[in-house]
């Protein structure tokens, strides 16, 4: 037990001097937000991308293909992909100027094509703020 609070000790040291912290979620070292405010700009398109990819799954697509209305899915389809692609330049660009890490970068943008894969993503963002 004593041997147990001597490590913690040292890892409590360790971050408080280089002033990191370990991103439970992608398992690396992750310096200090330098910039929140993309940070917030990146949540929130990655909560607006998330919404509309729920829109195009659960309300285009089922019009499209169950009452045959192909012109169901053109603006969502557009605005989804405009959003989806402003989400892999702004977690990219995120890697340098938040910083966040690659794998975090990475998990982002598989987040997004999976369906409520943003807000599942939205609490890991949020810790780092």
């Amino acid at each position: 037990m004593l041997v147990f609070h001597t490590v913690q000790i040292k890892i409590n040291i360790r971050i408080k001097v280089f002033d990191m912290k370990l991103c439970d979620y992608c398992k690396e070292e992750v310096h200090k937000v330098e910039n929140p405010e993309f940070l917030k700009k990146l949540r929130k398109l990655s909560l607006i991308e998330g919404c509309s990819t729920l829109i195009l799954f659960f309300i285009a697509m089922p019009l499209k293909y169950l009452l045959q209305l192909p012109e169901a899915v053109t603006w969502p389809g557009r605005i989804h992909g405009g959003l989806f692609i402003l989400l892999v330049m702004f977690s990219v660009i995120a890697i340098r100027k938040v910083p966040i890490g690659i794998k975090l970068s990475m998990m982002l943008i598989i987040a997004a094509i999976i369906p409520f894969g943003p807000f599942w993503m939205d609490k890991k963002l949020k810790v780092l703020i």
